[in-house]
């Protein structure tokens, strides 16, 4: 799983950023979401890592366990992923 995030969030390292939202480093950590999980370096890959799992962590917690709905939030930011499924209920996932 933590690979795949790698993958898709900076092409395996390729694409470190900062992105068009901000978000920098291997998994593309917007800098306030790198502060909450105390990341002090964002491009250095080991924590980055470590910091990613805990993210995930948290998130298929929230999420109750919901793997789609944790790594949408990943990508796409929590709150995001919460309006389009109040909004859309399970046709968020069609937003693809």
């Amino acid at each position: 799983l933590i690979n795949g995030i790698y993958q898709i969030e900076s092409g395996g390292g390729r694409n470190m950023g900062p992105s068009r939202s901000g978000a920098i480093g291997p998994f593309q950590f917007m800098p306030a979401t790198a502060r909450w999980l105390g990341l002090e370096d964002p491009m250095d890959t080991a924590s980055s890592a470590n910091a990613a799992a805990r993210f995930m962590q948290y998130l298929m917690n929230r999420f109750s366990g919901d793997l789609e709905m944790a790594a949408a939030s990943y990508n796409w930011g929590e709150g995001n992923v919460r309006r389009q499924v109040s909004l859309l209920g399970p046709r968020w996932r069609d937003l693809r």
